[in-house]
């Protein structure tokens, strides 16, 4: 029998979009959708790249990249594009529609804020100044969180006599699905297609937890279908995913489905993302909010960023209410919109709330970890659920948020566990967090402990030298070992590598700066001393060798304790590595807020306070930073 014809593809169509599996209409001589897309249309002769190997994946890859950038452009455009109506749309909303959102009918709108705050297990921060929008009264005491919050301080282990958690799965069944219609739309900064790996639904399934009770995302007006570039806030969703995401972790390349889903359908999680990315495209972008008076105006009561505290301290108000069943899905979701919550808040440089969002989230943490959910982990090692990925996703979050945190203030950690045992027994991988792999991570936090022994150790009159000594070699020969092996690493060689580059690089600075807060844990901040003259030399070399100067941005931990402890005679080249990196003051993130920490420092010991350091400068300018 004849086979059939196949009437789906053309045997004379270009090359592109044979390459791409595409119908083309041999439209000459740009086809229409090569056309459409801006991608070279050819026809004729074979190229030379179709050979069916690498120089064929290559090419690929690099249409896919210019298809994504394409279409990113477009909806830049269309954000561009708005009315004056849609932008201010975005920045408020009546009081009548704050109250539909933040709170179910039969819950009052008034809520007693207690002034003890989570904050009890942690050196508290400097006095905030009056009038300053306050987060540590947002987050209540009481109830059944922090009873769980007491118990996990005792330790993980303390949570062995928890009931089983349940099974439910973040994603809900219809919408997990591998086809559609969105196809070349998601593409990775390497130019590598996400669409396999992104896990997003192709259309909005009918959700009973979907605020708007429709197809359409909460808020969003059933007359938006008319606006080809979509509403006001599915654009800043759709910027949240492309471009924003990837601000806050460039080094992620795992699935993102999950989150997506609890976007959708979660209040608190939609408007902190929302306030997150309408920051960011103000911000980066259109410029019409200046740095000065934009956090507060963004923050305002009518503003998604309020609407998002609102509706976490309506969910925390609640938490007495989860059940067995559904507390490992609550504890994720909250988790998730503090997490976008605080990140608004290293965006905005802010230096009052993040603090009070750690405290936060340190209460919620323990449904992560209880037995239940770690076999759940275990089980899945194999095949990672949904679910799976989004616990390593917070834990690993909030795990190098915690041990930066207590290396930028010398404080106790807002999470009293095993960061090590939790780390390996949950398979999570902190490169694709923070960029740099989990041994230089975990001995920063071993340097926090020590600091914080010694501390203990002189106020009660203990003090063992020798003990302290050796206690610290041991971690620095473990710190030695991994430059030895980055050292013997060869360098990457194709565009291909850029990403295992950068974390090698962000790896060695890592290390590098610890070896420097080890030696001011040991000996006092003394630039003076060969060993900190040493690694801070070394730190300075490898932040030159940058392939690119912008992942300082990635690097503000380990630039300003490198900065801080330098000699004068280095001050230049960290004001050139600084400017090489393009910061200025509508750039996003603290890296701004650490140099001009470093430049206080070294006026302060120019001034005769030669043991200045980061974190006395800080508590002289009367506020924490968080150095993320």
């Amino acid at each position: 029998m004849a086979a059939m014809p196949n009437s789906g593809r053309s045997l004379h169509g270009c090359w592109t979009c044979r390459l791409r599996k595409k119908k083309c209409d041999e439209k000459q001589p740009s086809c229409s959708i090569c056309n459409s897309l801006g991608l070279d249309c050819t026809y004729g002769s074979r190229p030379e790249w179709m050979d069916g190997g690498v120089r064929e994946k290559e090419e690929s890859l690099r249409v896919k990249r210019m298809i994504g950038e394409t279409k990113q452009k477009r909806r830049r455009h269309c954000l561009h594009c708005m009315s004056k109506h849609q932008r201010s749309k975005l920045a408020k909303s009546s009081i009548e529609e704050i109250s539909s959102y933040c709170f179910p009918p039969n819950m009052s709108h008034e809520v007693t804020l207690p002034q003890n705050a989570l904050t009890d297990h942690h050196v508290s921060a400097p006095e905030i100044g009056p009038g300053a929008f306050n987060a540590f009264e947002i987050y209540p005491s009481g109830g059944s969180l922090c009873s769980g919050r007491s118990l996990f301080f005792q330790g993980a282990s303390a949570f062995v006599g928890l009931e089983d958690i349940g099974s439910h799965s973040l994603l809900p069944a219809s919408s997990m699905t591998t086809e559609g219609s969105w196809q070349d739309t998601y593409v990775g900064p390497g130019g590598e297609a996400l669409d396999h790996v992104f896990g997003l639904p192709t259309s909005l399934p009918s959700n009973s937890e979907n605020l708007s009770g429709s197809y359409l995302f909460p808020g969003q007006s059933s007359s938006a279908g008319t606006n080809l570039c979509g509403s006001s806030e599915e654009l800043l969703i759709m910027y949240y995913l492309d471009e924003v995401f990837h601000v806050q972790y460039p080094f992620y390349r795992k699935a993102r489905g999950w989150l997506f889903s609890v976007i959708k359908r979660v209040r608190s999680t939609y408007h902190a993302t929302l306030a997150l990315s309408e920051y960011y495209q103000f911000s980066t972008i259109s410029h019409n909010i200046s740095t000065t008076s934009e956090p507060g105006t963004l923050r305002a009561e009518y503003g998604h960023y309020r609407m998002a505290l609102r509706e976490i301290l309506s969910s925390i108000a609640q938490s007495h209410e989860w059940d067995n069943s559904t507390r490992l899905i609550r504890s994720i979701e909250s988790l998730t919109s503090i997490l976008q919550l605080l990140f608004w808040e290293l965006f905005s440089s802010d230096i009052n709330n993040w603090q009070a969002h750690l405290s936060a989230a340190a209460a919620l943490i323990p449904a992560l970890l209880s037995p239940d959910a770690l076999a759940r982990k275990l089980m899945s090692r194999t095949l990672p659920s949904e679910d799976d990925i989004a616990m390593n996703f917070l834990l690993g979050s909030f795990i190098s948020l915690d041990i930066i945190s207590c290396a930028s203030t010398r404080t106790n950690h807002f999470l009293e566990m095993d960061h090590k045992v939790i780390i390996e027994q949950s398979g999570i991988n902190l490169e694709d967090i923070i960029g740099c792999t989990n041994g230089s991570i975990l001995l920063i936090w071993e340097i926090s402990l020590l600091d914080r022994w010694k501390r203990e150790a002189e106020k009660a009159h203990k003090l063992s030298n020798m003990e302290l000594v050796n206690r610290s070699r041991k971690i620095e020969e473990r710190l030695q070992e991994i430059l030895a092996h980055i050292a013997n690493t060869p360098a990457a060689t194709t565009a291909r590598m850029t990403s295992i580059t950068a974390q090698i690089q962000i790896t060695k600075i890592f290390a590098l700066s610890a070896i420097t807060y080890l030696c001011v844990v040991v000996s006092g901040a003394n630039p003076e001393l060969p060993e900190i003259i040493e690694s801070v030399s070394r730190a300075i070399a490898a932040f030159k060798e940058l392939a690119d100067p912008k992942w300082l941005r990635n690097l503000v931990w380990p630039f300003c304790i490198s900065g801080c402890l330098a000699q004068e005679i280095h001050e230049s080249t960290f004001r050139d590595i600084f400017s090489a990196a393009e910061i200025t003051n509508s750039t996003v993130g603290t890296c701004l807020e650490a140099f001009n920490i470093i430049q206080e420092c070294w006026k302060t010991r120019k001034a005769g306070f030669n043991s200045c350091d980061w974190v006395s400068t800080m508590e002289r300018r009367g506020h924490y930073v968080l150095l993320y």
